[in-house]
């Protein structure tokens, strides 16, 4: 008769093999290539004369910093990072100065620049405070993310948790648990729905809304679906970790990705790609990589502009995803997914200024100061006079100690 186990005990026998690697061995690299490519088409264009003065739209430059900054190259993400900034809010709920005319951006998620260059500002050491409330602004009581029109939104939420979760908040469990209930609302589903009010889903855009039915629902079998809108709030939801519940609401988004038809071909599969490598999905993930690999422009552009050039809002997005995915098919992603790409180390101050680029109106508009919500407008530092110096409690309290020594000499 064998002897009883003991508590505790690790099971024994044999291990179960682990699964081959589908990454070939050159993949990193290629992807690494790419990615280089796809910044030196950036920079040429974002760098060029003229450009910062003619730029006024915060689509063209937003992903570039943190796309130069996840590649190490400090000099050209603190350069793009000085293009950015006209754009960023100098103070707690101001609007972008310039809106851009991308209707993602315009209609819906005004907030979600901040989301890359709060990115890019911690890798920089710039001041974070404005952009990370720009972005926590935008939540319903439930903790649950919302778009400009009100609507709370999957993908809003993702924004929301992943800001939360990476400064350890406390509203992070409440926005993870928002985002989960809206995920298990969806659970079986042919079609995902994205918005919702309270407990009503919302399945199509309102009558005369300047956005089409792609952001708000994504459907298994149209072959053409905004795939990171579900993609990103899978990743986040990974990062965030948590209870079995949140792991769940991930797989589930995983897996309704894997099943849409057009996944594996669409030029807005990137955030996928990253969530199902970070899933250990790595035959998706690489297959979606090697369709990227396909898809790049001789000048190392991705997508279509307005004038038929290279898309610079896509280019950029895509030199960051190809580096996150080359480091999982090198196997140095580490075991901790992260939202918007595993951390690289924070990156050496570059030792001279970038040139200031800001053009005249933004210089009117605000002066930016080294530390965090210290942003004035220059009217108002010119007209404010100097603070009072408030006395100490000691020197406040003198005259009433003086008058009790009189009373005892008395």
């Amino acid at each position: 008769m064998p002897p009883p186990k003991k508590k505790g005990a690790k099971k024994t026998g044999p291990k179960k093999p682990a699964e081959p690697s589908v990454w070939e061995p050159d993949d990193g690299q290629k992807l690494r290539d790419a990615s280089d490519r796809a910044l030196e088409f950036i920079g040429k264009t974002i760098f060029a004369d003229g450009y910062a003065e003619s730029n006024k739209d915060v689509a063209n430059v937003f992903k570039a910093p943190w796309a130069f900054a996840y590649a190490g190259d400090a000099a050209r993400a603190s350069k793009a990072y000085a293009l950015l900034e006209p754009f960023v809010p100098p103070k707690r709920n101001t609007l972008l100065p310039y809106p851009s005319e991308n209707p993602a951006y315009k209609f819906a998620y005004p907030h979600y620049p901040c989301l890359w260059a709060l990115q890019a500002a911690e890798a920089l050491g710039k001041p974070t405070c404005a952009l990370r409330n720009r972005v926590e602004d935008f939540h319903a009581v439930s903790g649950a993310g919302t778009t400009e029109d009100g609507d709370c939104d999957l993908f809003s939420t993702a924004m929301r948790l992943h800001v939360a979760t990476t400064a350890k908040k406390k509203c992070a469990n409440a926005t993870a648990d928002a985002l989960t209930a809206a995920v298990v609302k969806n659970h079986g589903l042919d079609s995902f729905y994205l918005r919702w009010q309270g407990h009503e889903v919302i399945t199509k855009p309102p009558p005369g809304s300047e956005l089409p039915d792609l952001f708000y629902v994504v459907n298994k079998d149209a072959g053409d679906g905004l795939y990171f809108m579900l993609a990103f709030p899978a990743l986040v939801l990974l990062e965030h970790g948590g209870s079995l519940r949140n792991k769940s609401a991930a797989t589930t988004l995983l897996e309704f990705l894997e099943s849409c038809g057009g996944i594996r071909t669409s030029p807005w599969a990137h955030k996928a790609a990253a969530a199902f490598a970070a899933a250990g999905r790595h035959a998706t993930a690489r297959a979606i990589a090697l369709n990227f690999l396909a898809s790049q422009k001789a000048d190392g552009s991705f997508g279509e502009g307005a004038m038929g050039e290279g898309d610079l809002d896509q280019t950029a997005e895509m030199a960051l995803w190809l580096r996150v995915l080359a480091k999982y098919a090198d196997g140095t992603a580490g075991p901790k997914p992260a939202a918007l790409g595993p951390r690289p180390p924070k990156l050496e101050p570059v030792k001279e200024a970038p040139p200031d680029v800001r053009d005249e109106e933004a210089r009117e508009s605000c002066v930016y100061h080294p530390a965090c919500d210290e942003e004035e407008t220059v009217a108002a530092v010119d007209e404010q006079a100097p603070p009072k110096k408030k006395k100490s409690i000691l020197k406040r309290l003198t005259p009433t100690m003086a008058l009790f020594r009189k009373k005892d000499s008395a």
